[in-house]
């Protein structure tokens, strides 16, 4: 993607950068921040079911339980990817 956009923005060096720093940033945003956003969604529907499964016990509530905390760490453990890559390209 780096490449792609430096060598398709001809130009001077200040217009390379800043439209490499506004891919950047709607890359990062669409890695990121939709990563984070369905990992609250999925905390918040996590915490309403654990909450209804204390007050009454539920199979199907229980079994989504398990569906949605498996979903959780699947997202879980893609972000802990992209944070150590991360981490080994800094």
């Amino acid at each position: 993607m780096v490449k792609q956009t430096w060598e398709a923005n001809p130009g001077n060096i200040e217009g390379k950068i800043q439209n490499l720093a506004i891919r950047l940033k709607e890359w990062n945003h669409d890695t990121f921040g939709c990563i984070f956003k369905e990992k609250r969604r999925l905390l918040a529907r996590l915490q309403g079911i654990q909450r209804s499964l204390g007050e009454k016990y539920n199979h199907g509530l229980f079994k989504l339980d398990i569906k949605l905390q498996e979903e959780f760490n699947r997202i879980d453990d893609s972000l802990t990817g992209y944070i150590h890559e991360w981490g080994r390209l800094s």
